[in-house]
């Protein structure tokens, strides 16, 4: 059994080709060749650019497999250039695909509803959100080639990933502001945000399931996030004691908060509905969320981002700039609290006699 991995190299790869090489499979990495992480099973790799179908055609050329997993590149060209070539196509994608996810402000009622269901509307108009049409259209590519027999296709839309080699790493936050002696992180309001999340672990073991039940998983979208999910405030609270750090968390309006919070996405809520994934695939945590941070820890602590690392890492850590603006707000809070009075807090909707046949709150 022959598998082809696009990617293989980032956050789920590791974990996807070591389950491939437990189940028997002969496994070729297809990916540029920048990254070339320590510790991957000795496995074939080719190098070329998997975003443009060109340099995917000259470097997959004569090769077939019994299936491609396509989790890095314009997998929309991947899909059409295997097409024939593969007997299963599983394919990797995430929420942006959604109505309301990067352009909450586009639709009607603001964001994204909870929870999302697979069934839940995409994005037809590039004019909503460049990249969420252009995720739909890779989705629309896909099932058309299972359609006409091309392959057997199976979508797996990732909730956001973290842990070891996640592409923004909130651990770090906490780990890199611990150690440049803070005691401080701003979350925006009060960090009640809630966005899905998944293990980088757990992830791939969503991926597995699909391949290791193809009867099932053909033709199918799944939505894959860890069972539990927590709000932002829990989150960071969880990764500060992991880390074993002393941080408060001070909360700030989110319009404030974001250029301290920079790795905030989305701005709203996103929570994914897994019932299906569960239902039909038995999915379950391969890896409890505690546990899986204090993986997360420990990798980051070991391999720290730095700009070669993280080229797209932007949080700034401008502690200066924060400071000042915490004390503003602090301040301005200081102010607002004396124009409300106690007098002006509603009272409980309902009748609070004090005694038996005596009067309510409201003397009635």
């Amino acid at each position: 059994m022959r598998a082809l991995v696009v990617g293989g190299t980032g956050p789920t790869g590791p974990h996807v080709v070591e389950g491939l090489l437990a189940r028997g499979y002969e496994v070729t990495i297809f990916h540029r060749g920048v990254h070339e992480p320590e510790g991957l099973p000795a496995v074939e790799h080719i190098h070329g650019d998997p975003h443009f179908k060109e340099s995917i055609a000259e470097a997959l050329s004569g090769r077939e497999f019994d299936v491609v997993l396509a989790m890095y590149g314009r997998v929309r060209h991947l899909a059409e250039v295997m097409a024939g070539r593969c007997a299963r196509f599983i394919s990797v994608g995430g929420a942006p695909v959604l109505r309301g996810q990067d352009a909450p402000e586009k639709v009607r009622p603001f964001g994204l509803k909870v929870l999302l269901r697979e069934t839940d509307a995409v994005v037809t108009d590039e004019a909503e959100s460049k990249v969420g049409a252009i995720i739909a259209l890779t989705e629309r590519i896909i099932f058309d080639l299972h359609a006409k027999g091309a392959f057997s296709a199976t979508h797996v839309r990732y909730a956001e990933v973290y842990g070891p080699r996640s592409l923004t790493p909130k651990e770090w936050q906490v780990l890199r502001r611990a150690r440049d002696g803070r005691r401080t992180l701003v979350i925006p309001d009060a960090g009640l945000l809630v966005t899905s999340r998944v293990a980088t672990r757990n992830a791939a073991h969503g991926l597995l399931l699909a391949l290791d039940q193809p009867d099932r998983a053909s033709g199918q979208i799944y939505h894959c996030a860890d069972d539990e999910q927590f709000t932002l405030r829990q989150w960071y609270e969880m990764i500060i004691d992991q880390a074993g750090v002393e941080l408060d968390l001070v909360s700030l309006p989110e319009r404030l908060a974001r250029p301290f919070h920079v790795l905030l996405k989305p701005h709203h809520h996103m929570l994914m509905d897994t019932a299906k994934i569960r239902r039909e695939l038995g999915y379950k945590d391969a890896i409890a969320t505690p546990d899986a941070i204090r993986e997360g820890i420990e990798w980051w602590r070991k391999n720290p981002v730095t700009p070669e690392s993280h080229p797209n890492y932007r949080d700034r850590f401008a502690y200066e700039q924060e400071d000042e603006v915490v004390a503003a707000y602090l301040r301005y809070m200081e102010e607002m609290q004396q124009l409300v009075r106690a007098e002006d807090l509603q009272p409980h909707g309902y009748a609070h006699p004090k005694k038996a046949g005596g009067a309510d709150h409201r003397g009635r």
